[in-house]
């Protein structure tokens, strides 16, 4: 697991800020969990 700082945009282009998000890599895949 590892852990990033990362502005993830919306599909308007809104940007939303994730502070701590946790990049899982599970069954091939990217889950982001947001623990702000």
């Amino acid at each position: 697991m590892l852990e990033v700082e990362q502005v993830i945009y919306l599909d308007d282009g809104t940007p939303l800020e994730y502070a701590h998000c946790h990049y899982r890599y599970d069954h091939g895949g990217i889950v982001i969990v947001n623990n702000s």
